[in-house]
């Protein structure tokens, strides 16, 4: 698991408490609940399901989709829903394939509006937990190693 280090300092400096083996789903958990679905992940959502996919911040405000709950928006697979369901986080189909790819959100109204965000999903959900936890926005640059990319928008903790 590439992420799996990452994922494990990070929630330790947000939470303030190592993650716990029950916390996470397990990667070969993980890989037969995908291939049942027949869906594919980046590798940097399916390390934090296998670390942290049971841990309780995924549903203390918004919520990190179960994998079996997995779902197409347009052309976006959906992994996280705000807490009133007015904006979605996603994952753009031709970006499945990368290891950490861009985080597009989506914006509840008539038709979903999408938007990339600065983040990748690595460090979109660490800087979502941090925010949800603290009420500090994590700039994608302040993140070791960031590949966030130039120019894009919004933020993903104003949520």
């Amino acid at each position: 698991m590439v992420f799996e280090g990452y994922y494990r300092t990070r929630m330790a400096e947000i939470i303030g408490e190592p993650l716990q083996p029950t916390d996470g789903i397990g990667d070969p958990e993980v890989h037969s609940a995908l291939s049942a679905r027949r869906v594919t992940i980046p590798q940097s959502l399916a390390d934090y399901y296998g670390v942290a996919g049971n841990h309780w911040i995924n549903t203390n405000h918004n919520r990190l989709i179960p994998i079996e709950k997995l779902g197409w928006a347009e052309d976006r697979l959906v992994f996280m829903e705000e807490n009133q369901a007015v904006a979605f986080w996603a994952v753009v189909r031709d970006g499945l394939s990368e290891p950490d790819p861009v985080v597009w959100e989506g914006m509840n109204g008539a038709a979903v509006e999408w938007h990339p965000t600065r983040y990748r999903v690595s460090k979109f959900l660490m800087a979502m937990w941090r925010f949800i936890m603290t009420g500090e926005q994590e700039e994608p640059a302040s993140a070791a190693g960031s590949w966030a990319e130039p120019g894009a928008a919004p933020d993903c903790g104003g949520r």
